[in-house]
C-alpha cells in the first residue's frame, strides 16, 4: 500500500508539473517581454485549454508590440512630411557625431502662405521633403544612413554620415539646384528656394553644431548669391 501510495503521489506530481509547464512558459515569456522588451513566441502545439491560452497570449503580445512600435514611430515622425521630427532626429543621432550637419530654411515661405494659403504652403513643404529624401543615402543601416528631419515650420535638417567637407558642399549645392528645378515651372511667386548652412559635426556637441549651422544658413539667406554658407569653412 505504501509503495502504491508513493508511486501514485509521484505520478500525480509529475502530471501536475506537466500541466503547469505551459503556465511557467507563459509567465517566463511575459516577464521577459516586460523587462527586456523582447518577444519570445510561446509554443502553440498544445491542443487543450492551456494551448488556447498560449495562442491567445501570442496574439495579444504581438498585437501590443506592433501597436507600441507604431506609436513610437508616430512620436518620432512629422505627420505632414513623413520625415523625422525633432525628437526622432535627436534619438537617431544618439552619441554618433561624425559627418556633416545641414540646416535648410525655405526662402520667402511666408509670402507663399500669404499669397496662396496654408494648404499650398503645406504642399510646398511636402514637395521639398520629397526632394530631400530622394537625395540622401538610405541603405537600412542605423550607422551609415543619412538622416532627414523637419525641425519645425519651414526649417529642415540633414545629417550626412561620414561626409567630408567637399561631400557636404556638393550635397548642399545639389539640393539647392534640385529644389529650384522642381519649382521652376510652378505657379508660385516667389518661387520656393532654400538657404543652407553647413557645419561639420566632428568634435562638437549636436546643439553647438546646430547653432553654427543655423548661423551659416542665415548668413547665406542674407547673401542669396547661391554660395553655400558654412561656419568655419571657407566659401
Amino acid at each position: 500500500i505504501l509503495v502504491a501510495t508513493l508511486v501514485g503521489t509521484v505520478l500525480t506530481l509529475a502530471a501536475m508539473h506537466a500541466l503547469l509547464i505551459p503556465l511557467y512558459q507563459i509567465n517566463k515569456a511575459m516577464h521577459h517581454y516586460e523587462t527586456q522588451g523582447e518577444i519570445h513566441r510561446l509554443p502553440d502545439q498544445f491542443s487543450d485549454e492551456l494551448g488556447d491560452v498560449m495562442k491567445q497570449v501570442n496574439r495579444l503580445v504581438f498585437h501590443v508590440d506592433s501597436s507600441m512600435n507604431q506609436l513610437n514611430e508616430q512620436a518620432m515622425t512629422d505627420p505632414l512630411t513623413g520625415l523625422l521630427n525633432r525628437k526622432g532626429l535627436i534619438d537617431r543621432i544618439g552619441d554618433r557625431t561624425g559627418g556633416a550637419l545641414l540646416v535648410l530654411d525655405l526662402n520667402r515661405f511666408k509670402a507663399i502662405n500669404d499669397n496662396y494659403g496654408h494648404q499650398a504652403g503645406d504642399q510646398v513643404l511636402q514637395q521639398v521633403a520629397n526632394c530631400l529624401k530622394a537625395r540622401v543615402r538610405v541603405a537600412g543601416s542605423m550607422d551609415t544612413d543619412d538622416l532627414v528631419a523637419r525641425w519645425g515650420g519651414d526649417e529642415f535638417i540633414i545629417v550626412l554620415r561620414n561626409a567630408s567637407v567637399m561631400t557636404a558642399r556638393n550635397k548642399a549645392n545639389d539640393i539647392e539646384r534640385a529644389i529650384e528645378r522642381h519649382f521652376a515651372h510652378s505657379t508660385f511667386e516667389p518661387k520656393p528656394s532654400v538657404s543652407i548652412g553647413i557645419q561639420m559635426l566632428a568634435g562638437l556637441h549636436f546643439t553647438k553644431a546646430l547653432e553654427k549651422a543655423d548661423s551659416a544658413m542665415y548668413a547665406n539667406k542674407e547673401r542669396r548669391d547661391h554660395t553655400i554658407g558654412c561656419e568655419g569653412i571657407p566659401a
